[in-house]
């Protein structure tokens, strides 16, 4: 996770912000900014939301999707979108109260390490 975390923090395209009690991180989330195949817009792709169990339903999520959405803005974008698991029906609708909508589906499937030659 920690080699993960280091390229993620180095690359310009994405940006982690975190929500604070204290000292303590009780939230984060993870967020691409980048072009469009579809769109002459840049759109920001929320990658990753998290919130400590004891943080949930305070607000933390909503401040966390804010601060993203206005950091994306501040970067270009004028799209957002979030991809969740099929499985995760209570963060479907915390993402639909946030304004969010179901647009499509997503499909996963990994990929066999490169050869070497």
């Amino acid at each position: 996770m920690r080699k993960r975390l280091e390229r993620i923090l180095a690359d310009k395209d994405y940006d982690t912000l975190v929500s604070l009690d204290g000292e303590r991180v009780v939230g984060f989330i993870g967020v691409r900014v980048g072009p469009l195949y579809e769109d002459d817009r840049l759109y920001a792709q929320i990658m990753a939301l998290a919130v400590a169990r004891d943080s949930q339903r305070r607000g933390v999520g909503a401040r966390l999707v804010q601060a993203a959405e206005s950091m994306a803005i501040a970067r270009g974008a004028g799209i957002s979108v979030i991809t969740s698991g099929n499985h995760r029906a209570d963060a479907h609708e915390f993402y639909e109260k946030n304004g969010y909508a179901i647009t499509g589906r997503r499909y996963k499937k990994s990929l066999p390490p490169p050869t070497q030659r």
